[in-house]
Formats: C-alpha cells, structure tokens, sequence
C-alpha cells in the first residue's frame, strides 16, 4: 500500500540514547564502509613494528625532521597497496572482511589513490632529506647508476607517479583507465620486494620483515585470484539480451534471458557483467545491482548512462550474448532477517536495488513490515515511481512513499521517528549517493539507531 510517511511521532520513543555528536560523522563512514576498521588496523601493526624496529636496531642519521616522515609514508604506502589489491581481488573471502564484495571495490577506490599520494609524498620528503643532509639529489633521481635495488626504487617510482597521474589526473577512455590501474597493482610486487631486499628497518627487524612478507602474499595472492582464477573458478552464466526498457533520457532497463542455466540469487545482490565481442569476451568486468525478482526467469539491470560501457549495453540487439559473474553482495532482506521492521530509502538510481527487494517480497508469504521511500529530485525524475507504486498495491505489509525535494525539500531521518519505534526490532536499509548516505546515517545515529541496524550501499556501482 502507498502511504505518508512524514508524520512526527510522541515523546514515548524506545530508541537507544544518542552517540556524542562528534561521533556521529566516524559511525557513519564505519557503517558505510566496515572495511575502515580493517585499513586501521593494518596501518596501526605497521607503524608499531616500525617503532620496534627503530628500538631494536636504531637508523644510520637522526629520525627528525625527515627521516620518521620518509620511512612511515613508504611503509604505509605498502600496506594500502595490499589492502587496495585485496580490496579488488573480486573473491567472496573478502566479503566478511570489508562488510560485502561492493563495499570491497568501494574501499579500494579510496584507498588506492591514497597509497599513491603517500608514495608522492615520500618522494618529496626523500627530496628534502637528501637537501639537509648534502647528499647530491642525482643519487635519488637518476637510475642505473650503481645499485640495482635503488634503481628498481627509482624507475618503480616514476612508474606509480606517471601512472597515477594517467589514471586519476587526467581523463582517459574507460577502457584505457582500467588498463593502466592493472598495471599499478603489478607494480606492488617490485615495491613490496625492494622493501624486503633492502637494507634497512625491515630487513633488520624480524616481526616487520615477516609482517610486510605477509602483506606481499595478500597482494600477490589477490592479484592472481583477479587476473587468473576469478574468470575461470568465478560463478558465470550466460544470458542473451532479451530487450531495453528506457525510463528517462539518462537511464534505462536491461532485460536478459538464460541460454542455459539460470542464476539462482537474492534480490539486491549484484553481479559482473562483460559482453561477447566477436569470438572472445571482453576484458573487463562491470558491476551492476540486479533490480529484477528471482521467482522470473528473466535478469533485469537498472542502469544509468554515466560512461561508454553503459552507452554500449544499451544499444546491443536482441539475442547478444553477455556473461555475468556473481551473484555478490550483501545489500539483502538476509542481513534483516532477524528484524521484524525494515525502512528502505533509496535515492536516485540507489532505488535500484529495491526494485527486485519490493517485488519479490510482494509474492513471499514473509510478515515483516516493510516502508520504501524513493527519493528524487523531480517528478520527472521518479521513472519507477509507478512500478513501485504497484507493487505495493494491496499488500498489507508494504509501504511505499515517493519523496520528490524539488517540493518537499531535504528528507530528513526524523520523519521515521514513529516507524523506528521500537528500536530492537526495525532495521534501516540505505541506497544512495555518498553524501546523502554518511548525511542521513548520522542523522539516524544522532536519533539512537544503533549502528548494526543500519545496512548502507552507495551506488559508485549502478
């Protein structure tokens, strides 16, 4: 059934006592992206072996000004630089580990470009090192000189700022853009191997030597696992595009069917996609939330134009074959299933998801009460407003609401107060840009939802 949603509610609230309001912007990066925990507390074991380190068998010079700058931001640059490959590695392993396979790529995202910061940084402060100390800078910058370690540093060096640079500075083709950000994530194995080989805190200091040997195989693990194992131990099927359904001049539906077996999956989930290209399959794999339910038999894709490939699905006829990879995720009524409430708010194309979630539990004999609200800019921006509307016609335990902020302006987390009421048994489910999603968690962690009710996922991926 339709229904408003923005009623306040009484005093007589059973919500949890609010978090300090400085905590309300860390909890809700943590309940968006869980895989922070993990990036800190990989970078705390760095630097405190790096302290041990420097206990037990000192440095050539003194450590301030520059020296503890030099050697943390490389040694912390190598850490990210395994995390960001385990991050990317696309196995189901790491879906605990960063909270879901979607946050996992997310993360890397953010953690990437900031290893290849540190790595520029390191440079630079290598650079005002060698100045204080009248070393002459043609020992840092020029290779092949007379030291094959340092020369593999130097030219490893240009190699991650030049490629850096191509892959997050300038604007290049997709295609072009992914190529270069492979050939980044094989630099780590010349990087994390001079770290080992060269004389210095780690090799002189046996935890850190075994702790950053331990980092190199999760890299060089992960690497494999991408490039080798996923596409030929990865869950695949092939599906053939069936037809396109436009929804505004910006986005549209993929309709696919099976050529063969089928995929079984939960809505909300996701999966890879490439498509067939002559006799071969295209090199690279896209992710998309499925907004389709499982009890039909075809696959449906809720994309929005932001790039060639999305263009390019598009406009490929009936019967072309495609291949997907999955399905992943955790953005499901799974992870809500102990709940006996559950608010959904998607917003823009971060609707997607509850596509397929409404439409199946139309037909579940599940009791939990569920309240979708889709959040738009513009009337003319709500293209599944209608299909939403239907399916949650007639069913008791459904809610649907559209929110359009052109008339009724920001939403804001208050409105729920009376649907969060109680509190132990009502779950939160979030779909949306960054912002809107780190914004609207604070608010409901400042209301006293507690932070394992809230089960966010940005859209970077749809």
């Amino acid at each position: 059934m339709t229904t408003d949603t923005t009623g306040q509610s009484n005093s007589n609230t059973a919500l949890a006592s609010p978090p300090e309001p400085r905590r309300d912007f860390i909890e809700s990066v943590l309940t968006l992206h869980p895989g922070m925990l993990l990036v800190s507390v990989a970078l705390a074991i760095t630097t405190l072996l790096w302290l041990g380190a420097k206990i037990e068998v000192g440095d050539n010079g003194p450590l301030w000004p520059w020296r503890v700058p030099v050697q943390l931001s490389i040694n912390w640059a190598l850490t990210l630089m395994a995390l960001t490959l385990l991050a990317a590695s696309r196995s189901p392993l790491v879906e605990p580990m960063f909270g879901g396979l979607d946050r996992a790529v997310r993360m890397h995202r953010v953690i990437g470009p900031l290893s290849i910061g540190l790595v520029v940084i390191h440079v630079l402060l290598l650079v005002c090192l060698y100045i204080a100390e009248d070393r002459p800078l043609l020992d840092l910058v020029v290779p092949f000189r007379d030291n094959w370690i340092f020369d593999t540093f130097i030219v490893t060096t240009y190699s991650f700022i030049i490629l850096g640079m191509l892959a997050y500075v300038t604007r290049i083709a997709y295609e072009k853009w992914r190529a270069i950000h492979a050939l980044t994530g094989v630099l780590f194995i010349p990087s994390i191997g001079i770290s080992l080989f060269m004389e210095g805190s780690i090799s002189g200091f046996e935890p850190f030597r075994l702790w950053m040997s331990f980092l190199a195989f999760i890299g060089i693990a992960a690497l494999f696992h991408r490039f080798v194992l996923f596409r030929r131990s990865g869950p695949r099927y092939v599906y053939q595009i069936d037809h396109v359904v436009p929804r505004d001049p910006g986005a549209y539906d993929l309709i696919m069917t099976p050529r063969a077996e089928r995929m079984s999956y939960a809505p909300g989930k996701f999966i890879f996609i490439s498509i067939a290209e002559g006799n071969h399959w295209s090199r690279d794999l896209h992710p998309f939330s499925l907004s389709s339910s499982p009890v039909k038999q075809e696959l449906r894709l809720s994309i929005r134009e932001i790039g060639d490939f999305t263009r390019k699905l598009r406009t490929l006829p009936k019967g072309h074959e495609v291949r997907l990879y999955g399905p992943y995720g955790s953005f499901t009524l799974h992870s809500v299933a102990n709940f006996e409430r559950v608010l959904c708010i998607g917003a823009g194309i971060g609707i997607a998801p509850f596509l397929g979630i409404l439409e199946f539990e139309g037909t579940n004999n599940e009791r939990r009460h569920i309240s979708l609200t889709y959040v738009v800019r513009s009337q003319d921006q709500a293209p599944y407003d209608a299909a939403l509307a239907e399916a949650a016609a007639g069913v008791e335990t459904i809610d649907y609401n559209l929110w359009v902020t052109a008339d009724q302006g920001f939403i804001k987390a208050e409105q729920f107060r009376d649907f969060l009421t109680p509190a132990h048994s009502t779950a939160v489910m979030l779909c949306g840009p960054g912002p809107f999603l780190i914004d609207f968690i604070a608010q409901l962690r400042a209301m006293g939802v507690p932070r394992d009710h809230i089960y966010a996922e940005g859209f970077a991926f749809h």
